[in-house]
């Protein structure tokens, strides 16, 4: 059996890529990576460091977008954690490994992120008990927050058309 030396913290993130021998974690130490399942190792360029304990990890279809969920949100000025703060959910491009966008509308822990099969939705869940759904073909604009859940939301999916997200 052969370790890979990874994360200094739990792993809370797991996302393979569709196509290529990659795939990506994040989780309580603050740390987005890329590795290489062949040679075991780090992803050259595939490093970020989080401002945040990083809870949730989706690719979409085609690889090329990250979606993470956060599991606090952060005062900016002084930089301590607070519960209350948005919770951000970020884009991520794989290409460059940069943020392309911060989303901020849940209020808790977002356990939950998933592509829609076709690459149109994003779908994310909440401990605030909310599902969102973004478009993503329009700068993920927010298109639906979804009630009714009457506890934390752990896990969402989309149905094989993209028609559907199930909580």
């Amino acid at each position: 059996t052969r370790r890979m030396p990874g994360h200094g913290g739990e792993l809370w993130g797991l996302a393979t890529h569709p196509t290529l021998p990659e795939y990506y974690t994040c989780g309580d130490d603050k740390l987005l990576r890329g590795w290489d399942p062949l040679t075991h190792s780090a992803l050259p360029g595939k490093s970020m460091r989080l401002p945040l304990p990083a809870r949730s990890l989706a690719l979409n279809s085609i690889g090329t977008k990250l979606a993470m969920g956060f599991k606090e949100g952060a005062v900016v000025k002084t930089k301590r954690y607070m519960q209350g703060d948005p919770v951000p959910v970020w884009i991520v491009d794989t290409a460059t490994f940069q943020v392309e966008v911060a989303l901020t509308d849940a209020e808790e822990y977002v356990a939950a992120v998933a592509f829609s099969p076709d690459d149109s939705f994003l779908g994310t869940g909440s401990w605030d008990q909310m599902v969102r759904v973004y478009d993503c073909h329009s700068g993920y604009r927010l298109l639906w927050t979804l009630e009714g859940n009457v506890t934390s939301v752990e896990h969402v999916q989309w149905s094989y058309d993209s028609d559907i997200l199930m909580s």
